[in-house]
């Protein structure tokens, strides 16, 4: 929504061939950061979640483990990036490439 007589920024960003993604508290967020980590950085603070959401909801490239899912990972040229805001939002997504569209 724009209201007449304020500047609004938009941002469109694109992630391709996600093979995992995970946000938290997402009502009314305004994303203020989105860096790329790494593999091994992503895999070290989510691991326990990764190995409980592969038996939940199941990931993409999933086999056995976090080593065999960060190797799968590499192997097939995914990278990770965290996402943040200023009011608690955070997440991150596993793609192949990111885009501001």
């Amino acid at each position: 929504m724009v209201i007449r007589g304020q500047e609004t920024d938009y941002s469109r960003i694109i992630f391709s061939d996600a093979a995992a993604y995970n946000f938290a508290h997402t009502s009314n967020a305004i994303i203020t950061d989105i860096y790329e980590v790494t593999i091994h950085e992503f895999l070290a603070e989510f691991a326990n979640s990764l190995q409980e959401w592969s038996g939940l909801y199941g990931l993409k490239h999933w086999e056995t483990n976090v080593k065999d899912y960060g190797a799968k990972l590499k192997v097939n040229s995914y990278r990770a990036w965290q996402i943040e805001s200023a009011i608690g939002f955070h997440g991150f997504v596993v793609a192949k490439t990111v885009s501001n569209a």
